[in-house]
């Protein structure tokens, strides 16, 4: 015996994915900003400087000293 008619299985596809837009979008914002500042350790931070350093800088969100 099936659980969901082939109707059932379609509106639930269609019903399901808008609950869960809903309700994210009805969750509060995250305001993450500055976050890595507190949660980055000092070797952290010069390995990432080092990977990544040219391209914060190539897309204006550091200069090169400025962290």
């Amino acid at each position: 015996m099936e659980l969901y008619s082939p109707l059932q299985r379609i509106i639930t596809s269609l019903v399901l994915p808008k609950n869960l837009r809903n309700w994210q979008i009805n969750q509060p914002l995250f305001d993450g900003r500055g976050r890595w500042i507190k949660e980055m350790t000092e070797d952290d931070k010069v390995i990432f400087k080092d990977k990544a350093q040219k391209y914060l800088e190539k897309f204006g969100y550091a200069d090169a000293n400025s962290w």
